[in-house]
C-alpha cells in the first residue's frame, strides 16, 4: 500500500507539470487527467502518457486522432466527476451510521450530480452558448449511460473490500483510499467501451485542442495539425484523381517552410501549391496538376473516408474525432454533436440501469446489501464485541442484567489477558 500511495504521489506531480507546462487542452480536460491520476495512480499517468500527452509540438492532434483515443479522454474526463463525487459521499456516509445499501445510494447520487451538474454541463457551458440549461439537456445522455458504466465497476469493489477491510470506511485510514483507488481503476475500465462508443458515434465528445495552442513544430516547416480535416478532404480528392503533390516537379523538401513559406493548411489547392514554395506559375504546371476553380471548389468540399470512398456531403469521416480545430465553418461543424432518437435514449439508459443492478445483486451475493440495521462494522449485529474494550461493554450489561452496580464488578486491569478472555467467553455464554 505504501508503493502504491508513493507512486500516486509521483505519477500525480507529473501530470500537474505536464498539464501546466505541455497543455494544449481546455483546462477542464487538464482538471479531469489530474483528478483522474489522483485516484488512478500509475495506471491514470500511464494513460495519459497513451493518450493525451502532445509528444512534441504540433502533434497532439494526430497523435489523439484515434478513436480510441478520443473515448479514453472521453472516459476519463466522466471518471474524474463520477469519482469525485463518490468519494465525497464516501467520506461522509460513515458518520450517517446507516446500512450499506444507503450508502451505496447516496455515492450514486453524489455522482451523478457532480458529473452532470458540474463536470459536464457547468465545466463545458461554453460550448452551449452559455445556456445551461441546454447544457444539461444535451450532456444528460451521455453522462448517464457512462455513469452508470462506472458505479458497475465501482460498487463491487468497493462493498467487497469495505467488508474485508472495515477500516477502509474511515477517510482518515489509509485504506480507505486505496480501496477508492481500485474502486475508480475497476470503473474507468468497465466504462471505457461506452465511452468509445459514445464517441465514435459523436454523441460525446473527446479531447479537444486549443486553437492555436499547439504551435509548429520546429525545423518541420509547416503549421500545427489543428485543421487536419480540411487539408484531408483536399488529399482525399486529390488522391481520387492520381494526384500526388510530392511528385510535383520542383517540390522538394527543403522548400518546406525554410524561407517562412510552409504549408499553411488552406483548403485552396491553389494556394497549397503556391504555399510551398513552387516557383514555377500555375498555367505552366502539367495539364494532369492543373485544377479549375470550380474543380478546387469541389476539391475542398469533398470528404473520403480511410478507404477512399466519397462520403455524402456534409458527412465526416468515420474517425474524425469531432474535436474543435481552427477550420473556420469545419470548426462548427466538428462540434456539433448528435443526439439519439427517442427510442434509442430510453433503451441504452434503461439497459445501462439493467447492468448496474445486475452487478449490485451480484454484489449482494457475496456480501448482503441491506437498507435497514447499522452499517458500522466495528459492531456485527449478531455477535457481541470482542477485546479490552468488548469486555467493559459486556461487562457492565451483564451487571444491569444481575442488578449490581459496574464498580462492583471486577477491575479489567487487576485481570491477566487469559483470565479476561476466559471472562468475555463467559459472559458471552451467559448472555447466549
Amino acid at each position: 500500500m505504501f508503493v502504491w500511495f508513493v507512486l500516486t504521489g509521483l505519477s500525480l506531480a507529473f501530470v500537474v507539470w505536464d498539464s501546466l507546462i505541455n497543455g494544449v487542452t481546455s483546462w477542464v480536460q487538464r482538471l479531469a487527467w489530474i483528478l483522474a491520476t489522483a485516484y488512478t495512480g500509475p495506471i491514470g499517468v500511464f494513460m495519459y502518457l497513451l493518450g493525451c500527452r502532445r509528444p512534441f509540438p504540433g502533434g497532439h492532434d494526430r497523435y489523439i486522432r484515434a478513436t480510441w483515443k478520443q473515448g479514453l479522454n472521453s472516459e476519463m474526463h466522466c471518471l474524474a466527476g463520477d469519482a469525485t463525487g463518490i468519494i465525497v459521499a464516501a467520506s461522509i456516509v460513515p458518520i450517517l451510521g446507516l446500512a450499506n445499501g444507503w450508502d451505496v445510494l447516496i455515492e450514486y447520487a453524489a455522482g451523478f450530480v457532480f458529473g452532470l451538474f458540474i463536470f459536464q454541463a457547468l465545466m463545458m457551458l461554453g460550448m452551449y452558448g452559455g445556456n445551461y440549461m441546454l447544457a444539461v439537456r444535451k450532456t444528460f445522455f451521455a453522462e448517464t449511460v457512462s455513469m452508470n458504466m462506472v458505479m458497475t465497476g465501482m460498487i463491487p469493489v468497493m462493498v467487497i473490500l469495505a467488508d474485508i477491510w472495515p477500516h477502509s470506511m474511515n477517510p482518515l485510514e489509509p485504506s480507505f483510499w486505496f480501496r477508492m483507488s481500485l474502486a475508480s481503476i475497476a470503473g474507468g475500465i468497465i466504462a471505457f467501451p461506452i465511452n468509445r462508443w459514445l464517441v465514435a458515434n459523436h454523441l460525446k465528445h473527446g479531447c479537444m485542442t486549443l486553437p492555436g495552442a499547439d504551435g509548429p513544430a520546429p525545423a518541420l516547416g509547416h503549421s500545427a495539425l489543428e485543421s487536419w480535416g480540411m487539408n484531408d478532404h483536399a488529399r482525399g480528392s486529390n488522391a481520387a484523381r492520381g494526384i500526388a503533390k510530392q511528385d510535383m516537379p520542383g517540390h522538394t523538401r527543403s522548400q518546406h517552410g525554410t524561407s517562412g513559406q510552409g504549408m499553411t493548411g488552406q483548403a485552396s489547392s491553389g494556394q497549397d501549391v503556391r504555399s510551398m514554395g513552387h516557383d514555377m506559375p500555375m498555367a505552366e504546371m502539367a495539364p494532369e496538376h492543373q485544377m479549375s476553380p470550380s474543380q478546387d471548389q469541389k476539391a475542398a468540399s469533398e470528404v473520403f473516408d480511410s478507404t477512399g470512398h466519397q462520403l455524402p456531403a456534409g458527412a465526416l469521416p468515420e474517425d474524425h474525432p469531432g474535436h474543435k480545430g481552427q477550420g473556420g465553418a469545419h470548426e462548427h461543424h466538428a462540434m456539433a454533436m448528435r443526439e439519439p432518437s427517442q427510442k434509442a435514449f430510453f433503451a441504452w439508459i434503461a439497459g445501462t440501469y439493467l447492468v448496474l443492478l445486475l452487478a449490485i445483486w451480484l454484489t449482494s451475493q457475496w456480501v448482503p446489501i441491506r437498507l435497514s440495521g447499522s452499517d458500522d462494522p466495528s459492531i456485527p449485529p449478531t455477535s457481541m464485541p470482542t477485546g479490552p474494550s468488548g469486555y467493559q461493554v459486556a461487562s457492565a450489561s451483564a451487571s444491569v442484567q444481575s442488578g449490581r452496580a459496574p464498580e462492583d464488578e471486577p477491575k479489567p486491569a487487576i485481570l491477566s489477558q487469559s483470565e479476561q478472555l476466559g471472562k468475555i467467553a463467559a459472559l458471552e455464554a451467559d448472555h447466549a
